[in-house]
């Protein structure tokens, strides 16, 4: 019989295999976090205080595409999603120096368009972009015409 510490250290290691492969693979994730559920693109997995956080885009939040750090201890059912893994300029990334040690961390180059196809499914969000996804996500447009 499991005791409920071996199960919720199990349910952790889920939640780091789910994400850690998500990064490594380039894919959105969905979950719980405080009560809401999130899309979100996991760029980073490291150490902070003893705890495992992930930097992540925050994909249907208002306004989108925000990142944050979060505990992954306060993500619950995470899951791949489907559609398109976003990132955004590295030099607009939060500083990594907010973890003590990284476990994994999606490449921060963009690549290009090659003749033999894609290098990297990832999807570079520009304004043009981020309006379209955000007019998607029923995110009315602002005055400035962005999302």
């Amino acid at each position: 019989m499991q005791t409920v510490t071996s199960l919720a250290d199990g349910l952790a290691e889920d939640t780091t295999r789910v994400i850690h492969g998500a990064i490594s693979r380039r894919e959105p994730i969905v979950a719980r976090y405080k009560g809401h559920r999130l899309i979100l693109c996991p760029h980073v997995l490291g150490w902070r205080q003893g705890d495992r956080h992930v930097l992540a885009l925050l994909v249907n939040t208002t306004p989108p595409f925000q990142w944050a750090w979060i505990p992954l201890g306060e993500i619950k059912h995470a899951a791949v999603g489907d559609g398109p893994w976003f990132t955004t300029p590295p030099a607009s990334w939060p500083s990594l120096d907010y973890l003590e040690a990284t476990d994994v961390a999606a490449e921060p180059l963009v690549r290009s368009q090659t003749a033999s196809g894609p290098v990297s499914t990832r999807k570079l969000l520009t304004a043009q972009g981020e309006r379209r996804l955000g007019i998607a996500l029923g995110v009315p447009p602002d005055r400035n015409g962005s999302a």
